[in-house]
């Protein structure tokens, strides 16, 4: 999560880095734009070179669906999606049960709803390339499930299977594909709960009595034909599969110059948060299916399904007509068949409405405008609208064709305010521009993602409109539509407002208009520790979105035992996108407790807002506007060590909230670690997947390890099994597994309750393990030198005890500690007895006199 706009700039290495890395998007970026298939999502205007113009026009004589089934983000197999999109000509659809809210984040900061945000995108960037559609339930993913029953469970079985369903009925697929099978084996509970559902959903969707709400609303029961596993291999429990059916997508598609492996490595490298970068599979690619339902087949999953246009209607002249077209076509003249592609388009609207029949009118009329040569957008002057406001629009055409474009209306939705223009024809070779003004109403929402514009209930997102789940991300809050006039026939075309503007290093980028509030209020930290009964100020800025504003705002608090000076502060704020400082002073009570502090105004009884921008190269930037709170936490511990060198991994905000409790923290560039002075460090840590993603660590494991010899403590927080580098972390051997306590309440106890990490400078008891959110933490030490001490236990409800959850061990003069605890999410959820424990951690090795002098007793 970051600031729109950094309010302080200044050069160093890391920005000189980032720069750098930007430019190695902004190339692969470039490669995907002239060689993949692109979203009009993600690219309004995408300019197809004639062999995908050809191919689409081929496309127009399949008509078959398929979805594709499972639990998270990334969870999707790329290659047959590829696969049925290219060489079957298939619509297809990916219907991911969650948004991957709960996982873990390797390119930055971004966790639960927000991480959930990024990661939706990142599925319509992958879909971009592969040409697959995106839809979700409202499922929460609430982190890693042992079983199918806990997530049936928490989720609330029905609400998912009703989604699904809904989806079902939508889309009306002829096949439907699980990732994994519906019995165990999938190594996840999200996983093989989605298989479950897909089961009984695939049973439910052709009865009229279930869901019986969805078919007054205008859908209709809808029986696939079949529902098949892709089957895969677990490294250490495959299942017989030989009798299953077997099928080589392994393809070249010649008018996009790629294979299935191609565009599949491309499109599953855009879940860069997960570090799913992928390379090319190359030659034959085999995939399994085994039938789970529905009618048996013999040669092909697509088997007894008719993909002619006979299933619309019987002995159709349609086919006859597309031959015509494709004969007719020339890649140097396509402008020729636009005349007869508005003859298929008015013959395919007399057919029966059916979601096949839409699906091919709007893929028609794609056809008629690349065709034309019809390239257009609608720009803004600034990102954001402001409610009640206006701002100037312009709207560009260019016709790229040889005859010439008649423009019949422009119209700005919402408000369907229509603009005739003066000129109407736009030649040949020509750029046409009009400029008008776009009223916002006064009663514009706030743009927000439609799941998150209600708090979720803790397990699914609460959705206001259930046919919310028939689009994957929220519509356009603005749109123009141009409708041009074809020889008589009059086709409208949609675009969405966008705001362009160029970036020194990745050129010209575009993004969504958004409405904002009129000011949004930048907090330094969403949470604020209190170690002891001292005051605090705290600074935050309020910004002006669109023009000067002035007014007043106020603090209030949820809980009376904390006071605020002053409650009430004005806003005078110059001009549009300056901000300016505010302070306030916050005094937390005597003993521990916990507030939320929610900011007003400066329009009357209105809560106020931040502004969270999500920006990476390879999705749209996305901006969204939570409430402008501040949890609060009184904790009571000691505090020991003074100066912390910090080894940041994968992105966490755990050095924020140390440096709240009086640390001075040092974040260690590579330099530092290699020929810095450690010694300088009370402690050093390092953060989440450290040695995941910083191959200096293994470069200097003696100049650590003599750290450690001297009198330093070294904490390492967990890292994955992926991509973990060989040789030793600590100072004696140990494994990390895939061990994981994921009941965040399941009970911890003390295999050595006098062990000096559980007291000293604080201690610990079973209350510090109160309040922890998601889990308790992931990827354990599963086997450990016997020098190393572990001072906790504790498992998930109906397993065994596992004591890898903390590793301590004194080498020389120092301590070694690893643990898989999440302090990464505690720390910034504001889980007392987290940050109690983590100190411990941190002041392992310091002598006791200090907790006495440099912290205030409890």
């Amino acid at each position: 999560m970051r600031p729109s706009q950094p309010l302080t700039r200044g050069p160093s290495s890391r920005r000189l880095k980032n720069v750098f890395v930007r430019i190695l998007f902004a190339l692969a970026l470039l490669f995907l734009t002239v060689n993949g298939p692109v979203s009009a999502r993600r690219r309004s205007n995408p300019a197809p070179h004639p062999g995908r113009i050809r191919a689409a026009l081929e496309r127009l004589k399949t008509l078959g669906t398929a979805l594709y089934i499972a639990a998270h983000p990334d969870d999707e197999n790329t290659a047959l999606l590829a696969y049925l999109v290219h060489a079957r000509k298939l619509r297809v659809a990916y219907l991911a049960l969650t948004r991957g809210d709960g996982g873990q984040n390797l390119i930055g900061k971004e966790k639960g709803p927000i991480m959930g945000l990024l990661r939706t995108y990142e599925l319509l960037a992958a879909r971009a390339i592969d040409g697959a559609e995106q839809y979700f339930t409202r499922a929460i993913d609430f982190g890693y499930s042992k079983s199918a029953e806990e997530s049936l469970r928490f989720w609330g079985k029905q609400r998912i299977l009703a989604d699904m369903v809904h989806i079902i009925r939508l889309l009306q697929p002829d096949i439907i594909i699980t990732r994994f099978p519906p019995r165990g084996y999938a190594g996840h509970g999200h996983h093989t709960a989605s298989a479950i559902l897909a089961v009984e959903a695939f049973q439910l969707s052709g009865k009229p009595d279930a869901f019986p709400e969805q078919i007054r609303t205008g859908l209709k029961p809808w029986k696939p034909k079949r529902l098949l596993w892709n089957a895969w291999r677990r490294r250490h429990a495959p299942p017989p599969m030989d009798h299953f059916f077997k099928m080589n997508i392994g393809t070249y598609f010649p008018y996009l110059g790629l294979t299935t492996g191609e565009i599949a490595a491309r499109s599953r490298s855009m879940h860069r948060s997960q570090g799913f970068g992928s390379g090319v599979r190359r030659g034959e690619w085999i995939e399994r299916f085994q039938l789970l339902a529905g009618e048996p087949f013999t040669r092909d999953i697509l088997e007894g399904i008719d993909l002619t246009w006979n299933r619309i209607q019987p002995g159709s002249d349609i086919p006859s007509r597309i031959d015509a077209i494709l004969k007719a076509y020339e890649p140097h003249a396509p402008e020729k068949v636009v005349p007869m592609l508005i003859e298929l388009l008015d013959r395919v609207r007399k057919l029966p409405d059916t979601p096949l029949t839409r699906k091919k009118q709007e893929e028609i009329k794609q056809l008629i405008r690349w065709c034309a040569g019809i390239w257009f957008e609608a720009v803004t002057e600034r990102p954001y609208a402001v409610a009640g406001e206006s701002l100037n629009v312009t709207v560009g055409i260019e016709n790229r064709g040889h005859r010439p474009i008649h423009l019949r209306s422009i119209t700005m939705q919402p408000g369907s305010i229509v603009i005739r223009p003066a000129r109407s024809e736009i030649p040949p070779g020509t750029w046409w521009t009009h400029t008008l003004t776009l009223p916002v109403s006064s009663d514009q929402p706030v743009s927000q993602p439609y799941w998150l514009v209600q708090p979720p209930d803790g397990k699914t997102y609460h959705i206001l409109r259930d046919d919310d789940i028939e689009r994957p991300v929220d519509s356009p809050p603005f749109q123009v539509e141009l409708t041009f006039d074809f020889n008589g026939h009059i086709l409208p075309y949609s675009i969405p407002l966008t705001y362009r503007w160029v970036d020194p290093v990745l050129g010209e980028r575009r993004r969504e208009l958004v409405v904002s509030p009129a000011v949004v209020v930048h907090l330094p930290e969403s949470v604020l520790v209190f170690p002891d009964h001292q005051p605090k100020t705290f600074e935050f800025q309020i910004e002006a979105v669109s023009s000067k504003r002035t007014g007043r705002m106020h603090a209030s608090l949820s809980d009376p035992t904390w006071h605020l000076n002053p409650v009430t502060f004005d806003v005078q704020i110059p001009d549009a996108t300056s901000a300016i400082t505010r302070r306030i002073r916050i005094t937390p009570p005597l003993h521990p407790s916990s507030a939320d502090l929610t900011f007003y105004g400066p329009q009357p009884h209105t809560v106020a807002r931040r502004r969270i921008v999500i920006d990476y190269p390879h999705i749209p930037v996305i901006a969204v506007f939570p409430v402008a709170r501040v949890r609060l936490v009184r904790v009571n511990l000691r505090r020991c060590g003074h100066h912390v060198g910090y080894i940041m991994g994968s992105g966490d905000d755990i050095p924020v909230y140390l440096r709240q409790l009086g640390y001075s923290v040092t974040l260690l560039a590579d330099e530092d670690l290699e020929n810095g002075d450690l010694s300088q460090y009370d402690a050093i840590i390092a953060g989440i997947r450290a040695y995941n993603t910083r191959p200096v660590l293994t470069r200097v494991y003696q100049r650590l390890m003599t750290y450690i010899r001297n009198g330093g403590t070294y904490v390492v927080q967990y890292n994955t099994t992926r991509r973990l580098p060989s040789g030793n972390i600590g100072p004696f051997p140990f494994k990390i597994s895939r061990t994981r306590i994921t009941d965040e309440t399941a009970p911890l106890h003390f295999a050595s309750p006098s062990h000096p990490i559980l007291n000293k400078p604080n201690r610990i008891t079973t209350a510090d393990f109160s309040g922890w959110v998601q889990e308790r933490g992931l990827y354990f030490a599963g086997q450990w030198d016997p020098r190393y001490e572990t001072p906790l236990a504790g498992h998930d409800p109906g397993e065994k005890d596992t004591r890898g959850a903390l590793l301590y061990t004194r080498y020389g003069k120092g301590i070694f500690i690893y643990t898989g605890l999440a302090f990464f999410r505690q720390l910034p959820a504001g889980v007392p007895g987290a940050y109690r424990l983590f100190v411990n951690l941190i002041d392992a090795n310091r002598p006791d006199q200090e907790c006495r002098i440099n912290s205030p007793p409890p």
